[in-house]
């Protein structure tokens, strides 16, 4: 019973907590956004120089952005927070 109420009260803290967004902006000129973390995933579209865009999350190499109301990545050297 106490396992089922501690998944339940995880599930319920996920829904209330907001995931944490950081505002960034692009570095140079045109940026690719690419469907994944990495340059073999397609682009899904392109930024423009010196835009503002949602950090999620990042790794490494690249961060989860949402851009123009679309997800993808870029890669962490075109980013400035």
């Amino acid at each position: 019973m106490s396992r089922v109420l501690t998944l339940v009260s995880g599930l319920l803290l996920g829904l209330i907590v907001p995931t944490l967004v950081e505002a960034a902006t692009t570095t140079g000129g045109w940026v690719n956004i690419r469907s994944g973390p990495g340059t073999r995933y397609d682009v899904v579209t392109v930024a423009w120089p010196g835009v503002t865009f949602d950090v999620r999350h990042c790794t490494r190499l690249w961060c989860a952005v949402t851009y123009n109301g679309m997800n993808g990545w870029i890669a962490t050297r075109w980013i400035t927070r």
